[in-house]
């Protein structure tokens, strides 16, 4: 999967004439998307994986990556939703479905975050109680000529009930990635639609491209004339992130574990 902000994007490029704490927001906005964008690429390759190795059970290793990543793509969701909540002005159609799409986010993250205070209530409650930390569905395309699918379902952990009630995707007449995709998390009784999520996050870029990149450009024409000073120094990014890399020599150390030195 492609980066999701292209290297001309207003977010990647966040002109130096805004005040420092829109740049800090626009640069939040950012990163929150390039995480989630990350997040998500990994669910789907690790879901291919999975999926292509044909086993109906599949190792601790892979599960654990799997929920990291549903959960890891939650977590950044919410800090966009977060900051898009927060977006002065007029709000574009492309970020008010995002915030409507996952309104809920923001109740799983702390339902998650705070799942060490409630394991008495989770462990008494009646009905259909997921695992832990819920499951993780997909869809994958096993084959187009003739056309057949693969429903996945991965808990977290071991079904209390003998009977557990599953709301899975179902790839008729929907959207989907190939080979995998419809990707979906359920937990604490509440469903998230992982890959219709994912969908909203690109429509919100192309929003700050069509539509708030040109409000803000058109606001730093008015100041260069307003101000006199050269519009080309205002539209100039205010620049990127750090990077740096520091050599250290240790003589007299040796490594006498892997991954410890003395």
């Amino acid at each position: 999967m492609a980066d999701m902000l292209q290297p001309e994007s207003v977010l990647r490029n966040i002109p130096k004439w805004l005040q420092p704490e829109t740049r800090y927001f626009f640069e939040a906005i950012a990163m929150s998307i390039e995480m989630a964008g990350v997040a998500y690429a990994r669910l789907r390759r690790l879901a291919q994986e999975v999926s292509e190795s044909e086993e109906a059970e599949i190792s601790w290793r892979a599960r654990a990556e799997l929920f990291d990543a549903a959960w890891g793509f939650v977590g950044h969701v919410h800090m966009l939703n977060q900051f898009l909540s927060a977006l002065p002005g007029r709000r574009p159609d492309a970020i008010s479905e995002f915030l409507e799409h996952s309104k809920n986010v923001g109740s799983l993250r702390n339902r998650y975050q705070h799942l060490h205070q409630n394991i008495k209530n989770r462990t008494v409650k009646k009905g259909n109680v997921l695992p832990a930390v819920g499951a993780v569905y997909w869809v994958f395309v096993k084959s187009t000529e003739p056309l057949r699918f693969v429903l996945h379902i991965h808990t977290s952990g071991m079904l209390r009930e003998e009977w557990t009630r599953f709301e899975s995707p179902n790839p008729v007449s929907q959207k989907l990635e190939y080979p995998a995709g419809a990707f979906r998390l359920e937990a604490f009784e509440e469903h998230l639609d992982l890959s219709q999520v994912y969908r909203d996050i690109e429509r919100v870029i192309s929003a700050f491209e069509e539509d708030i990149k040109p409000s803000v450009m058109k606001k730093i024409e008015e100041a260069s004339v307003e101000v006199g000073q050269d519009l080309s120094e205002l539209q100039e990014s205010a620049g990127g992130p750090l990077d740096a890399t520091l050599n250290i020599d240790a003589d007299g150390y040796e490594i006498f574990q892997e991954g410890w030195v003395r």
